[in-house]
């Protein structure tokens, strides 16, 4: 056996250990830590809770933006944003009002379905979409603010965004789909995506230049208000 050809089999070995090694599942006992903020953008005179948590390490650590899903909140899902900060991330998890469960909980169950349906629109659609960039302006302030609670824990270098359901669709739409917006995202989660065809899946993937991993249903459901943004605006360059 050549000399050359040993060295490749021992690499070969070497790096399949390495991947058996590896689980991405598996996290250390590491204490992490949760801290609750209000972001207000002045320029829409609104204000969007975030929930972050924070690795243990203090150095600067990549960012992945959470977007919760119709009538949900800043609280849930709460075991991505622990296993994110575990493994030495600082997960950032949006509440958008407007399409949180300020919008059914004080309802009687009767009218809740309705009042969903509601929120489900075009309109707040288009406010979820433009949180993204004011919570990533607000934490680029903080990073450099040495009097703050989070100054110096954000590489906004590196920064990834994921969403369930019509946090999923912000997240899509984020990715690169909104001119003169802030595009967020290297590394994308979409838990589901809620859409009517899947020839509208496809289209709409064709609109997205940013690496992406889309966990979804095998039959992708109805929205047409987020199928009209997509229609209303013309394919980016990557």
């Amino acid at each position: 056996m050549s000399r050359t050809f040993a060295l490749l089999i021992s690499s070969l070995m070497i790096s399949s250990r390495l991947w058996a090694d590896y689980d991405p599942l598996l996290t250390a006992d590491v204490k992490t830590e949760q801290v609750d903020f209000g972001v207000k953008d002045a320029k829409r005179s609104r204000e969007i809770p975030i929930r972050v948590y924070l690795p243990a390490d203090k150095k600067a650590a990549p960012v992945v933006l959470f977007s919760h899903g119709l009538g949900g909140n800043r609280e849930g899902s709460a075991f991505l944003g622990k296993h994110w900060a575990s493994r030495g991330y600082v997960a950032v998890f949006l509440q958008h009002p407007g399409s949180d469960d300020s919008v059914w909980k004080d309802l009687p169950i009767a009218q809740r379905m309705a009042a969903l349906k509601k929120a489900a629109g075009l309109k707040e659609f288009l406010l979820r979409v433009q949180d993204v960039p004011a919570v990533l302006d607000q934490l680029e302030v903080w990073n450099k603010d040495a009097a703050h609670a989070l100054t110096g824990r954000f590489d906004l270098n590196h920064v990834g965004t994921s969403g369930h359901s019509f946090g999923a669709v912000t997240t899509q739409a984020v990715s690169g789909h909104v001119p003169g917006e802030r595009p967020p995202a290297n590394i994308l989660k979409l838990a589901q995506l809620a859409m009517d065809e899947d020839r509208r899946a496809l289209e709409m993937e064709d609109h997205i230049f940013r690496p992406t991993l889309l966990d979804a249903t095998s039959r992708l459901n109805a929205n047409d208000a987020v199928w009209e943004f997509f229609q209303a605006h013309p394919k980016p360059n990557p």
